[in-house]
């Protein structure tokens, strides 16, 4: 009980629309976890997260650019008390109704006199469910859960292929077809580490570019794939390594997102 971990974060979004790309943004955070009970019905854990800094084309800016980081930075210093399932996956925000005010606050405070940001907020945040408010303040480690839930049979058995499973990601918990692999990574010491990638189905895809195609039903190129690989703790099962990336293209506007996580100390 008490079991601290660390993790040093950084989101990076790279978008260009035709030959004109727009600066990079990274939000670059530490996370950290503490397990505060242990139970036959899960796990219950805190997370913090801290540090944050958000920076275009690697200059830090004050005023948070985009709803993305926004709300990355408008969790900083709030507690949320998690609740986790048996087999690691977070399940959700416990103290979600208690949280959701406060951080509606510090988002439009950090809004200041952006109308556009203040809208997005009110559209959004109040929408927002314990279970979907996991991502909001764990997302690296909601998104690196997929891999320990996932069962292999080496060592003839190290791939599972499966369809229509909705997984978090960058499309929230659009389902679709993902492959999982184990993979070997000698780099870091007592690891398992597992390789994921995913596709989504038809309509999911339709949904997702919806917003970059403005309506336009007949983009012919759209395409969406997601990547995600961790390294988990063989010994105790924490994270010490996860690293997320998505690409989405959807006529002439492009977009690149990676997250990437690593324990503090490793």
């Amino acid at each position: 009980m008490g079991d601290t971990s660390s993790l040093v974060v950084r989101y990076l979004r790279a978008t260009v629309v035709g030959q004109s790309p727009e600066p990079v943004l990274s939000v670059d955070y530490e996370m950290e976890t503490r397990i505060t009970d242990v139970s036959d019905d899960g796990i219950m854990m805190t997370v913090k997260n801290y540090g944050t800094n958000v920076a275009l084309d690697r200059k830090r800016v004050l005023a948070p650019p985009d709803l993305d980081s926004l709300l990355l930075q408008a969790v900083d210093d709030l507690t949320a008390e998690i609740r986790l399932a048996p087999n690691g996956a977070l399940d959700r925000v416990t103290n979600w109704e208690d949280l959701r005010g406060e951080l509606i606050d510090h988002a439009k405070e950090l809004a200041g006199d952006n109308d556009e940001l203040l809208r997005a907020i009110d559209a959004f945040l109040p929408e927002v469910n314990a279970i979907d408010a996991v991502q909001l303040f764990a997302r690296p480690l909601a998104m690196s859960a997929p891999g320990r839930v996932v069962t292999f049979d080496p060592p003839e058995g190290t791939s599972v292929n499966v369809e229509k499973l909705e997984l978090p990601s960058f499309a929230s918990y659009a389902a679709g077809r993902w492959s999982f692999d184990l993979v070997n990574r000698p780099d870091i010491p007592h690891n398992i580490t597992v390789q994921w990638l995913g596709v989504p189905g038809a309509s999911e895809l339709k949904a997702i570019l919806a917003p970059f195609t403005k309506g336009d039903d007949n983009v012919s190129d759209g395409k969406m794939w997601q990547r995600f690989t961790a390294s988990y703790d063989d010994r105790d099962g924490k994270l010490l390594f996860f690293q997320g990336v998505m690409e989405l293209k959807a006529g002439p506007f492009q977009r690149r997102i990676a997250l990437e996580a690593q324990a503090k100390g490793r």
